[in-house]
């Protein structure tokens, strides 16, 4: 049996639905690749931590781009597909968001996080060139992942909370609705 729909989006709110089932897909799927390559215990080399951190970061910002407003667009409306967020989530949805403002699509020089060491080399010793001595900067930076494993599979569950709850949305808006559903969307800005 189809289960009515009441809360009928419109055409905003749908496109924002859409656009947010595929922002929380991608954000899953680096969630996903993430724990298939890391576990937790291990040391691991800058690269790596690095290969790690691109999936986090990816994560971040796909989860949290629903929940951000854009230029003249809505954001992802939680009350439409009747989701209702536990205290633990909504600190988990809120940390994120905040890691999506500070760290991941922006920096923020509050968040900064990096050493530089400058060594001299002594040339002549070396015997190169003209010059006695030249110095040398070292960088080093912050490698972590910003999320512990047990928000990694907070996030996980999350995710998956969230886009079948999407999908049964859609689901039951496409039994009742299908003429708001059947459409083709294309960017209106040029990407080259």
């Amino acid at each position: 049996m189809t289960k009515n729909v009441y809360n009928i989006p419109n055409e905003v709110q749908l496109d924002r639905l859409v656009a947010s089932a595929w922002d929380f897909q991608q954000a899953l799927s680096a969630i996903t690749f993430l724990l298939e390559d890391i576990d937790f215990d291990a040391k691991y080399t800058k690269v790596e931590l690095r290969r790690f951190r691109c999936f986090e970061t990816t994560a971040i910002v796909s989860f949290a781009r629903p929940f951000v407003k854009a230029k003249n667009a809505t954001v992802f409306n939680s009350k439409l597909v009747g989701l209702k967020l536990t205290y633990e989530q909504r600190k988990l949805k809120d940390k994120l968001i905040s890691l999506r403002h500070k760290i991941a699509a922006h920096s923020d020089e509050a968040a900064m996080h990096f050493r530089v060491d400058v060594f001299n080399v002594d040339l002549k010793a070396m015997e190169h060139g003209s010059m006695d001595s030249v110095n040398w900067a070292q960088f080093q930076y912050i490698e972590s992942l910003y999320l512990s494993e047990e928000e990694v599979l907070q996030l996980e569950d999350l995710l998956r909370m969230i886009t079948q709850r999407i999908h049964e949305y859609l689901y039951h808006l496409c039994q009742s609705n299908p003429e708001l559903i059947h459409k083709y969307k294309k960017p209106t800005i040029e990407f080259s």
